[in-house]
């Protein structure tokens, strides 16, 4: 019989600054593009699900969403 697998992402680990720094710095020491992409794009997600919570607790709050930073002319 075989056990059943787990879904994992790692983006789900990566919820400071420091861990994702640590986790691309691993990634550029293999000097592999396509890791590199992949890292990358677990960074992107771990970003995601950090941000998106914040700014729905801010609603919540009552003091709205994050002011966007200003666009470069």
């Amino acid at each position: 019989m075989t056990e059943p697998f787990t879904p994992f992402d790692p983006a789900e680990l990566l919820t400071s600054t420091e861990a994702i720094d640590a986790f691309m710095a691993d990634a550029m020491q293999t000097a592999d593009p396509a890791h590199i992409a992949a890292a990358r794009e677990v960074v992107r997600r771990a970003r995601q699900q950090v941000i998106t919570p914040r700014r729905e607790n801010d609603a919540a709050d009552g003091r709205g969403p994050a002011t966007p930073a200003p666009k470069s002319a």
